[in-house]
């Protein structure tokens, strides 16, 4: 039996996340920005930038505990050998938005970013992007921290994409 193509791969996305969204009771916007938080991840892996940005937080437990538990709105990663300089940190999410993962039904663009945890030594960094996928639009953030501290230490991993879990 022959493979049947998909000729509108967003399409065919969106209406799997809204199945899978109806199925599990999971709310249809929260599944739509876990696939873009996970495609970001996608990119980041792909581009220059992998070593530098160190997964942390909400996206990290909710992955490491098969997409179990409450999923995350924002994506919080360690800065690793680089420096916390806002208008470069926005060139570098730019670059990492336009890294090709050879899905082209999605698409990301920087909004903005911005300093945060002021009060620390060494300030952080928020960015807020837009997913598109067709003429859904998808927004999240990132958040970068500087100078925390990861224990046992940073370990890579794959991530396993949540059309299968959402």
């Amino acid at each position: 039996m022959a493979v049947k193509e998909i000729k509108d791969m967003g399409a065919s996305v969106l209406t799997r996340l809204k199945k899978q969204a109806k199925e599990t009771g999971i709310n249809y916007q929260t599944c739509l920005q876990l696939f873009a938080q996970e495609e970001f991840l996608r990119k980041l892996e792909m581009s220059g930038y992998a070593e530098n940005l160190v997964l942390k937080g909400g996206m990290f437990l909710y992955t490491i505990s098969n997409y179990e538990g409450r999923p995350t709105m924002d994506i919080d990663f360690m800065l690793r050998r680089m420096s916390n300089d806002v208008a470069g940190m926005e060139t570098i999410m730019e670059e990492i938005c336009q890294t090709d993962t050879h899905n082209d039904f999605i698409s990301m663009e920087v909004l903005g970013t911005r300093k945060i945890t002021p009060e620390k030594k060494y300030p952080g960094i928020g960015i807020n992007l837009m997913a598109h996928i067709k003429n859904v639009r998808i927004p999240f953030s990132v958040d970068i921290g500087v100078d925390d501290v990861i224990v046992p230490g940073a370990v890579k991993r794959t991530v396993a994409t949540s059309v299968l879990y959402c």
